[in-house]
């Protein structure tokens, strides 16, 4: 829910994928490929020598929206395996995604992605991002959102399909 009075931002959408959390899991946390989930984050590499995720590592996003191009160096702020991964974007204003994954009855695993600020973004990248086509910040990344999940879920049900111990996540 968008709360425009103070233009905050507490936005979640939910998938079912049929696939382990553990396979979930693993593509969810390996962020060099998020952007083949996502239609704003791009690209992404790790930071600082490190190459997997775990609380406090750094990892540089590449993103797009419309005409505007930037990147950020989120840190993760909480990592519980097969169940939650949490990064925050420094900065003013700057963003907490979380992925948060719950088992279901039938062995799949329900899938949530969530973004809140609980600061104003400043002025200056409220209106870049009005003129890069979000003139509502908080649609714009609900959309992205469904988006990044129905991907992951068929890069995870793909991944769950494979036959025997030689299926790969890579």
């Amino acid at each position: 829910m968008n709360t425009a009075a103070t233009n905050l931002i507490d936005e979640s959408i939910s998938i079912e994928i049929d696939a382990a959390a553990e396979i979930v899991f693993d593509l969810v946390t390996d962020i060099t490929r998020m952007g083949e989930w996502s239609p704003e984050t791009v690209s992404a590499t790790w930071l600082d020598g490190v190459d997997r995720a775990a609380v406090g590592h750094r990892f540089e996003g590449r993103n797009e929206l419309g005409f505007l191009r930037w990147a950020t160096k989120p840190e993760i702020t909480e990592l519980a395996e097969g169940r939650t991964f949490a990064f925050r974007v420094p900065g003013k204003g700057g963003p907490e995604w979380r992925y948060d994954l719950e088992p279901t009855a039938t062995g799949g695993v329900r899938v949530t992605e969530s973004v809140t600020q609980d600061t104003r973004s400043p002025a200056p990248l409220r209106l870049l991002q009005r003129l890069g086509g979000a003139a509502d910040r908080a649609a714009s990344l609900r959309l992205g959102m469904t988006t990044t999940l129905e991907r992951l879920k068929v890069a995870a049900e793909g991944v769950a399909a494979a036959p025997g111990p030689d299926r790969v996540t890579a």
